[in-house]
């Protein structure tokens, strides 16, 4: 996790029980996660980060009310509003700053805390270091016209939760042959929707630049990108055909096979070891992998990211870059460990 020029290594630990919340709907009235989330709005105390409709919503289970959890539909519509990716991110934000007012015990070289009050089983670890870092980062200003929880929790949505689906591959397991490794398939809403960015960027001519001490990295993104892709099509036919297919084609639609291209080429050589065909219609692959909910909400958190914290956001794009436009071939496959 980037904040400003340091980086913060964490490791989130969540029980599967907890993340079945998040992402599973209730399967019954009297359930395990319909009791977990009845016990969580009994208990449940406001925290930094709680914006004023939520905090509206969680007062309005007066006594008198509370006769709404028993309502097998109220609690799942609860549910659906409560138990998000962001109110998730929200909570781990908080935990960090309870780490900043802990004191490590002599010799230790990393500490953790809770991320839920009533919950066992989550909690979030950082080294001791790091913990300096974040001291540093609470007692000064927040970002733009964010607190430092809110930006937080932006931050580990973009760079923990929307880099892979893997927080559902917890709660729904890979079995047989799959099980227990790294399945390609959870990277690819992801990659597509990142080349679509950089695919975007080269239209627009953006020019990412990025300090780097005393030397400045200036990459055009159009030129990197068909420079690779020449190189590429040179190097295998089969992406040189696709690519010609796109010949007496608007512009939009060959973008789409570029944005198909750059992906096949990050993750080149775990395509057939995984059963996918990874140059296929564009349309037929964006209906699977790009479009819908996911990609409004991360076109939306990327936005405000921009917005709030450029050089956050560049992080962020120099992380694109560097697994899905760089030199080496199939760079996000091995960085995934997928060959």
């Amino acid at each position: 996790m980037g904040l400003s020029s340091v980086k913060i290594p964490l490791t989130i630990s969540i029980h599967r029980t907890i993340l079945r919340i998040y992402f599973g709907s209730l399967k019954k009235p009297d359930d395990r996660c319909s009791r977990a989330i009845k016990f969580a709005f009994e208990k449940l105390s406001k925290r930094t980060g709680e914006d004023q409709k939520s905090s509206h919503l969680i007062n309005s289970l007066a006594p008198e009310s509370i006769q709404l959890l028993s309502d097998f539909n109220a609690l799942e519509r609860l549910r659906k509003h409560f138990f998000t990716l962001a109110s998730l991110a929200e909570n781990i934000a908080c935990s960090l700053y309870d780490l900043c007012q802990k004191t490590p015990h002599p010799g230790r070289e990393s500490v953790s805390a809770p991320i839920f009050e009533h919950f066992r089983g989550a909690k979030v670890s950082t080294s001791v270091e790091s913990v300096r870092a974040l001291k540093a980062f609470f007692s000064s200003p927040a970002p733009g016209t964010m607190n430092h929880i809110s930006y937080l929790s932006l931050i580990i949505q973009l760079f923990f939760f929307w880099r892979s689906t893997l927080l559902r591959r917890v709660v729904s397991p890979a079995r047989g042959r799959w099980a227990g490794k790294p399945v390609l398939g959870d990277y690819l809403p992801m990659a597509y929707f990142v080349c679509e960015k950089l695919v975007q960027m080269a239209t627009d001519r953006y020019i990412f630049e990025q300090d780097e001490k005393d030397s400045r990295l200036d990459i055009d993104i159009d030129q990197r990108i068909q420079m690779l892709l020449d190189q590429f099509g040179r190097s295998d036919p089969t992406v040189r055909s696709f690519l010609g297919g796109a010949q007496g084609q608007n512009d939009s639609y060959y973008d789409q096979r570029v944005i198909v291209c750059l992906v096949y080429r990050a993750f080149y050589g775990a395509w057939a070891h995984y059963g996918i065909n990874g140059l296929s219609e564009p349309q037929t692959i964006f209906r699977q992998y790009l479009y819908g909910k996911r990609k409004k909400e991360l076109e939306l958190l990327c936005k405000q990211l921009r917005h709030i914290k450029i050089d956050a956001y560049n992080d962020l794009v120099s992380e694109w870059i560097s697994l899905y436009l760089s030199p080496n071939l199939s760079k996000a496959a091995r960085y995934y460990h997928l060959i």
